[in-house]
């Protein structure tokens, strides 16, 4: 999913699809919290992050 996610951010509309299957085999509560985090997760934050961009 986060794959899926990242592709999405690079511009590959496309990449949604997979992102929906993704989310939609997850059917735990210790898989769908960190999912619901990377949905709301722009996909390069944790490298802003590391850097310190994001202080």
């Amino acid at each position: 999913m986060l794959q899926g996610i990242e592709y999405k951010a690079l511009g590959y509309e496309d990449a949604q699809r997979w992102i929906d299957n993704s989310r939609g085999r997850l059917v735990t509560k210790t898989a769908n919290e960190p999912a619901d985090q990377l949905l709301a997760t722009d996909p390069l934050d944790w490298l802003r992050s590391t850097m310190g961009e994001l202080d």
